[in-house]
């Protein structure tokens, strides 16, 4: 797949092969492989992937936003007008496979996420 074409996030499902990924981070690759499907089936958080198309069981990246809340010091004059604490989404996880990187699918992911 050339980066020019369409990619898309998908839900992590059980047929994605997740202990086949490795981005070189031990940390990432035990969270795929072993909390992230169950953490998005009981809604703690919500985890996508991009898959390969020439097998679409294959992780090429994966992202886990997460929501949270920021409050916002007074001093910043647009927070006067908000209540405290502002929703946001905070980024908690995000890898590339090893064999995908420098292929933009990282940035395709976190883009696609918003």
């Amino acid at each position: 797949m050339t980066v020019t074409q369409q990619t898309r996030l998908t839900p992590i499902q059980k047929r994605h092969n997740r202990k086949a990924f490795d981005c070189g981070y031990a940390d990432l690759n035990e969270f795929l492989a072993h909390s992230a499907r169950a953490s998005s089936d009981k809604r703690i958080t919500r985890t996508f992937v991009i898959e390969d198309p020439a097998d679409p069981n294959t992780i090429m990246p994966y992202i886990t936003p997460t929501y949270t809340t920021v409050d916002l010091p007074v001093e910043c004059k647009p927070a006067r007008k908000l209540k405290n604490p502002v929703p946001a989404l905070l980024l908690a996880k995000m890898a590339v496979d090893n064999r995908y990187k420098g292929s933009s699918y990282g940035k395709r992911s976190y883009l696609n996420s918003l």
